[in-house]
């Protein structure tokens, strides 16, 4: 597992135990002993490209739709910067909309240049 021919980068990637260094910053809820994702160690999602985004207003634009319930954006080292939103169904079906449809709905509210390409 790790980078393809990139040991460098496979070997920054995880730390002396094995476990993969994501930049998340967690905690464990003390009742359910779930993980709870709190935030990022950093904000920057550098792009393989070598591109700089900062997730932050893509976050709040997608976070701000009555439509999502939680967004994450998936970017670090890969081509694209990719948003996984999960949909409130109540408000989907308030809006008279269907899943097929909330990418639709929601892909006008997305800041800055992007591929539309699903």
């Amino acid at each position: 597992s790790g980078y393809h021919n990139r040991d460098d980068a496979t070997r920054a990637a995880f730390d002396a135990e094995g476990f993969f260094c994501t930049g998340d910053l967690g905690r464990f809820d003390a009742v359910t002993g779930q993980l709870v994702i709190t935030g990022r160690a950093k904000d920057t999602i550098v792009l393989s490209n070598g591109e700089n985004v900062e997730p932050s207003p893509v976050e709040e634009a997608l976070v701000g739709s009555p439509l999502v319930d939680q967004v994450m954006l998936v970017g670090q080292d890969r081509k694209y910067l990719t948003a996984i939103a999960v949909v409130s169904i109540p408000a989907l079906a308030d809006a008279g909309l269907v899943p097929a449809e909330t990418a639709d709905r929601l892909e006008g509210q997305i800041p800055g240049p992007r591929d539309d390409t699903r």
